[in-house]
């Protein structure tokens, strides 16, 4: 499985309203985001969970990948009255997992 593919599963889980139990997350997989940072794959899992439940879809700008990284540009629309929020993710692939995630985005878009 290319690196492209592993990212694939990822995001299409957001569409599918997925538990993302099947994503390939390493179990000590660290994501980092505007609004801190989460260790372990059992910990993100649920949190993912939550946010596609309420997600109205995810159009991909752009995409690159290369040396064990992809990078995604897209925009993410919870159905907020401001319209999609803009993103950049870079997912770190090793060995067909996602070993860490890196997520920018302008925090205030989500706040009530």
């Amino acid at each position: 499985m290319t690196d492209l593919e592993t990212a694939a599963i990822y995001y299409r889980a957001f569409d599918e309203r997925s538990d993302f139990s099947e994503v390939p997350f390493a179990e000590d997989l660290c994501f980092r985001g505007p609004n801190g940072e989460v260790e372990g794959a059992d910990t993100l899992r649920p949190m993912l969970a939550g946010l596609a439940s309420r997600h109205a879809g995810l159009a991909m700008r752009h995409q690159v990948a290369g040396e064990g990284q992809v990078i995604s540009v897209y925009d993410f629309d919870l159905g907020l009255a401001g319209g999609p929020i803009p993103m950049a993710e870079r997912l770190e692939i090793r060995g067909e997992e996602i070993v860490a995630m890196e997520l920018l985005f302008d925090a205030a878009r989500m706040a009530p």
